[in-house]
C-alpha cells in the first residue's frame, strides 16, 4: 500500500461494509502476486487503479491487519510505502474513479491529514499515520 500525501491531504480510497453499515477509507494499493516483490506488487497496483507510476517510492514498515470484513475474518501483512503520484493531474482532482478486475467501480478521494492523524477519518489498516507521513 502506498500513502500520497498533498497540500495536507491524504489520497485515501472509499470503502463500505455492509454488514457492519460502516464507512472507512484504506491506503491505496493491493495483493502482492506471487513471484513479486512488495515494491513491484505497490507499483503495479497504483498503475492498476490510479493510472499513475510512482515516483520517489520509499519503505516505512510492516503492519500486520487482523479484521473483519463483510462478515469474513481476513488477515493480511501490509508493506507500508509513501511516494509521489507522477500523474500530478491526480493532485487536483477528487473522487478519483477507478474499475477493479471483478468491474466493481471505486473511488478514490483526498482526505484532510488532520482527520487521518487524529482517527477522525476511519482509515485501515489501522496505524500510526503521523508518524509514516511526518
Amino acid at each position: 500500500m502506498c500513502l500520497f500525501e498533498h497540500d495536507a491531504r491524504v489520497l485515501l480510497c472509499r470503502g463500505y461494509d455492509k454488514v457492519r453499515d460502516e464507512h472507512f477509507y484504506r491506503v491505496p494499493g493491493g495483493h502482492v502476486e506471487f513471484g513479486e516483490r512488495a515494491e513491484e506488487a505497490v507499483r503495479r497496483e497504483i498503475q492498476e487503479e490510479l493510472s499513475s507510476d510512482v515516483d520517489d517510492l520509499a519503505f516505512h514498515e510492516v503492519v500486520e491487519n487482523i479484521f473483519e470484513y463483510q462478515g469474513t475474518p481476513g488477515h493480511e501483512i501490509v508493506f507500508m510505502f509513501t511516494g509521489r503520484l507522477a500523474n500530478q493531474t491526480l493532485y487536483d482532482k477528487s473522487p478519483i474513479t477507478y474499475t477493479e478486475d471483478d468491474g466493481s467501480i471505486h473511488e478514490a478521494v483526498w482526505v484532510p491529514a488532520a482527520d487521518v492523524f487524529s482517527g477522525g477519518a476511519r482509515v485501515y489498516p489501522v496505524c500510526n499515520y503521523g508518524a509514516i507521513l511526518s
